[in-house]
């Protein structure tokens, strides 16, 4: 067991963390225009978050490029056309323009942020909020069970060099809760148990991924948060670089295998 085990923050985390939930569920839960317009501004935020790391003294551009990627955001949801998805490269190439350092950096996550806001609000409007719900789930599970077992067992970090707190105790604690978050879910979706636990798994790991790419850009970059938005957590990429992961797979096992056939709107 851990020697040396920090709960300083955890008040703060869980205030935080509720707060952040009872928004979500209350978004998720109503959809339509008020879920996209919590996906856009999120997802605009985020791109002002990352455009202050990579470009700390461009903050007209990092307001400009966060309201244009709300804006196109919207307009790509909404807008019923094989076409609206390029709506989400005008903000990315715009930026790429703009920016003086690290364009590949923004060209990538900027990237990655609409398109994951552009699948979270197709998912909400195509299969309904409990899709949705399971996803964050899924991310929040992997969150808690990784936190606490992490901190509690220790023992053998799991990548060191890009996130020194991560252990593969609080890892596969993360993959073994997300699995019951499926099973919990599994009515809701109408989808088989099994398939649920594999789908929950992959989008665990993805989550768990889509944090230590998080990580790896702050360990480049030498900064410990991505913000302060959320006390506790840091910025809103610190808190929501999960369910990025999570969105870019589920979109990509949709396009594979078509995970979505069949899911419960």
């Amino acid at each position: 067991m851990s020697s040396t085990v920090s709960w300083d923050d955890l008040r703060t985390r869980i205030v935080s963390s509720a707060i952040i939930i009872v928004l979500g569920l209350t978004t998720i839960m109503t959809g339509g225009v008020y879920f996209c317009i919590l996906v856009a501004t999120v997802c605009g935020l985020m791109i002002w978050e990352l455009i202050r790391i990579l470009n700390p003294d461009q903050t007209r551009s990092a307001i400009l490029l966060a309201v244009l990627t709300g804006t196109f955001l919207i307009c790509a949801s909404h807008w019923e056309s094989p076409y609206s998805p390029f709506f989400l490269g005008i903000p990315v190439i715009i930026g790429c323009i703009l920016l003086t350092h690290y364009r590949i950096f923004f060209l990538f996550f900027a990237a990655v942020f609409l398109t994951a806001g552009f699948e979270l609000i197709l998912v909400r409007d195509s299969l309904g909020p409990f899709v949705i719900l399971w996803m964050v789930a899924v991310v929040i599970t992997t969150d808690v069970a990784g936190y606490f077992v992490g901190r509690l067992v220790g023992g053998p970090k799991l990548w060191p060099r890009i996130s020194p707190h991560k252990t593969w105790s609080g890892t596969s604690a993360g993959w073994i809760a997300s699995t019951l978050a499926g099973l919990a879910f599994a009515p809701s979706v109408n989808i088989e148990v099994n398939l649920i636990i594999c789908l929950s798994v992959l989008l665990s790991l993805s989550a768990q991924l889509g944090d230590l790419t998080e990580s790896a850009l702050k360990r480049k970059m030498n900064i410990k948060d991505s913000g302060t938005f959320i006390p506790g957590h840091g910025g809103l990429l610190d808190r929501f670089d999960s369910l990025l992961g999570t969105s870019i797979m589920f979109l990509f096992l949709n396009e594979i295998i078509g995970v979505s056939e069949g899911l419960s709107i």
